[in-house]
């Protein structure tokens, strides 16, 4: 993804109400799976976080191990 034009267009302005609505639900049920998978989606194309996005892709692997 080094190439501009490469990937999904990110776009961090549009991603922010739902991240921080998600990222709420996660605070308040880290133990829930959609939300936990919901989050890690957004970030990683929306907002091409790759490493926030990767903590919370294994978080819901942990707790949904056949996801």
């Amino acid at each position: 993804m080094g190439e501009e034009g490469e990937g999904p267009p990110v776009h961090p302005v549009v991603a922010l109400p739902a991240e921080a609505e998600l990222s709420k639900v996660v605070e308040a049920s880290p133990e829930n799976p959609e939300a936990r998978y919901a989050l890690a989606v957004l970030l990683r194309d929306q907002r091409g976080d790759l490493l926030g996005a990767d903590q919370h892709f294994r978080a819901y692997l942990k707790l949904q191990p056949e996801g």
